[in-house]
């Protein structure tokens, strides 16, 4: 059942800020009675409170002209080698906000990275926030933690060393108990502030300034449990479950290998998942999946914790067996009461590289794109055991919709959601329908009101960079940004640039990809390699001085069409391409829409040139580059740009979860 939001509605949303989708979200309907039951699913916001207050401390921001506010922020420098912007998702948080309240959702959920590191300042602001409009919206809101939220399970010092000063230099805000703190015995100087308010709360701290989140039972929930609790759905109290939902009463116990002399280390960790029934009908199944092992010495003493941020849900079926099996009467008794159920976690429970793992491998080791958080065939299937066919997860800041599927023919779908911190900043919407069908759609956040509100900081930053280090000044092109998603779109062209590339590519093959243009590819790919195997390639410029470039030139494939062939031009180059590969990666559906049909269909065409080129096997750094292996590298390269083009639909799709069915119901 599809319907149209109210025309005044509509009218108010385009003229406060344009949200873009490729067709209408399914679940907007006129009346209550004609909409399905929605859920938004917003993880990574990693909110950080850009106007926090640290005066007290010796910080009192930095001005702003327009806003009239301080702003207490990271610097552009710190947010173009990060996965996540700091700043500017306070804004977007805000207007995803807007953007649901006004589509008549009423059920929002957090799954995880909500924090900036579980920071008292930033998590008591977000808390105000999200009460605020529970109390102006009849919003509830329901989160999880993830590996930010907390950092470690218990409270450790912390902070940040990339605040951004008033002079466009940066400045470092950290807890008492840091090293530097510690060194500077607490005291302010020009460039460190020591301040209580930014150290990393653990579960403690984090469940209670979010108590009102979905943590801890509420008056309003028809039914709330944990993996603790001993009642069920027909005896349920809500006294009783106040005394089963102290954070005392909520753990489990989980052990650390030490050396063969010493007996396993076991301590109990707290455990915050829960279910809960907002609504007639509506079961959410929040799992805390984080997975921190005590780390011990050579005695076997405890001297700290392992971060979860790698763990997830392989970690999960090594030491949290409990909590499968939990899932599992969880789905049993969804299915006996009536209830639809909806899971979602931090983590993802299947592949999210779209069966892509190996090729990455091949290219750039097994350690690249964060392949250790990828879920082992072994874990999705350990998963579906449970019953649990449908899944929301996030902490890869991708859009992706992930299909596990077993020999006897079951389905675990994990929708992979975007972050509003990332490219592309979007949110996802769940709609229950019937015959146990599941409409999921993508909202893109396109304009942001106030999302430049901090661009004169920066600025100011430049120029002081350039003043004083030009070699670390970045692109200034960022702040030219027509829009919040094309901001996140500069945003990962640098982070390619200035983190990605030098961290996980080959430096002398992929000098040659990002030197070159399509069209140079395309001619590279008629090399000739079968009398000189061995002729060494240093650069792309030696390559065009050999007469084997010429002739290659003059035979220029006309086996492609000329539309093909026009678009193998000079105008994207190789570091296009690899920005494209990762705009790929993280945006799916939404990233095609942005590159748009001619350059997919150009890569696709480089791509045939390219078949036949026997596979690439990441190579030693001090080993020569052939031209063969050059080849090899850069057909690589295409098929899994290829591979992440023409993955499984994540825009707008309809899940039959009876019959392991997937529909694109994008126009």
């Amino acid at each position: 059942m599809k319907n149209s939001l109210p025309t005044l509605v509509a009218g108010l949303l385009i003229a406060l800020f344009t949200i873009t989708t490729t067709a209408e979200t399914t679940a907007m309907a006129n009346t209550d009675q004609q909409r399905p039951v929605q859920v938004a699913f917003m993880p990574d916001i990693h909110f950080h409170d850009i106007y926090a207050d640290f005066s007290d401390e010796g910080f009192a921001g930095i001005s702003n002209d327009d806003s009239h506010k301080h702003a207490s922020i990271r610097s552009m420098a710190a947010q173009l080698h990060s996965t996540r912007l700091f700043n500017e998702n306070y804004f977007a948080l805000l207007a995803a906000l807007d953007h649901a309240v006004k589509s008549g959702i009423r059920y929002i959920g957090l799954p995880g990275d909500f924090s900036d590191d579980g920071q008292p300042v930033h998590l008591n602001k977000l808390a105000t926030i999200l009460d605020e409009y529970r109390d102006r919206h009849n919003v509830m809101f329901f989160a999880t933690p993830g590996n930010h939220d907390p950092v470690r399970p218990d409270d450790t010092p912390g902070g940040k060393s990339d605040f951004l000063n008033t002079d466009g230099s940066e400045i470092s805000i950290q807890s008492p108990g840091t090293k530097s703190c510690q060194d500077k015995s607490g005291r302010q100087t020009d460039s460190l502030i020591c301040s209580e308010k930014i150290r990393h709360l653990g579960y403690q701290g984090v469940t209670h300034t979010m108590r009102n989140n979905g943590f801890f039972p509420q008056k309003s929930y028809l039914y709330w449990a944990t993996p603790f609790t001993a009642y069920t759905p027909d005896n349920y109290q809500f006294e009783a479950a106040v005394v089963a939902g102290s954070l005392a009463k909520r753990h489990s116990s989980v052990c650390a290998k030490t050396s063969a002399s010493q007996p396993d280390l076991c301590i109990d960790m707290p455990d915050t998942s829960y279910l809960v029934e907002p609504t007639e009908g509506l079961w959410l199944l929040a799992i805390d999946a984080n997975v921190y092992l005590p780390k011990t010495n050579q005695n076997g003493l405890k001297t700290g914790f392992s971060g979860s941020g790698n763990a997830g849900y392989n970690a999960i079926a090594q030491n949290k067996e409990y909590l499968l099996q939990w899932i599992e009467q969880v789905v049993i008794q969804a299915q006996l009461q009536g209830k639809r159920l909806i899971s979602f976690s931090h983590f993802p429970m299947v592949d999210f590289y779209d069966e892509q793992g190996d090729s990455i491998k091949s290219i750039l080791g097994r350690d690249a794109f964060q392949l250790k958080r990828l879920p082992k065939l072994a874990t999705s299937e350990r998963i579906l055991k449970t019953g649990l066919h449908f899944h929301i997860s996030g902490h890869m800041h991708m859009n992706d919709t992930g299909v596990y599927r077993s020999q006897d023919g079951k389905t675990l779908f994990n929708i992979q959601a975007p972050s509003l911190a990332a490219y592309p900043p979007a949110y996802k919407v769940v709609s229950l329908l019937p015959k146990n069908r599941v409409q999921v759609d993508t909202i893109r956040l396109q304009q942001v009101p106030r999302f430049n509100e901090l661009f004169p900081h920066y600025q100011r930053e430049h120029q002081y960079l350039l003043n004083n280090s030009p070699e670390n000044a970045w692109n200034i092109d960022v702040l030219n940004a027509e829009n919040y998603n094309d901001f996140t779109k500069k945003h990962l062209r640098e982070l390619v640039r200035e983190r990605f590339i030098p961290n996980e590519w080959p430096s002398t093959l992929v000098d040659i990809l990002t030197q070159s243009t399509l069209h140079d590819l395309a001619i590279l790919a008629q090399l000739d390699t079968t009398e000189k195997t061995q002729d060494i390639v240093t650069d792309l410029a030696t390559l065009k001085n050999k007469d084997s470039w010429r002739q290659a030139t003059n035979q220029y494939p006309t086996e492609l069409t000329k539309t093909e062939m026009d678009g193998l031009s000079n105008d994207v180059t190789g570091f296009d391409l690899l920005v494209d590969l990762y705009m790929l990666r993280n945006g799916g559906d939404l990233a095609q829409e942005d590159i748009g049909p001619n350059r997919l269909s150009a890569y696709k065409a480089l791509a045939q040139l390219y078949q036949g080129v026997s596979a690439y096997q990441v190579q030693n750094e001090d080993k020569p580059v052939t031209l063969p292996m050059t080849q090899q590298f850069i057909s690589g390269v295409l098929q899994l740009l290829i591979g992440f083009m023409d993955a499984e639909p994540d825009n707008r799709v309809m899940l039959d979860l009876t019959a392991g069915r997937i529909q694109n119901t994008s126009p």
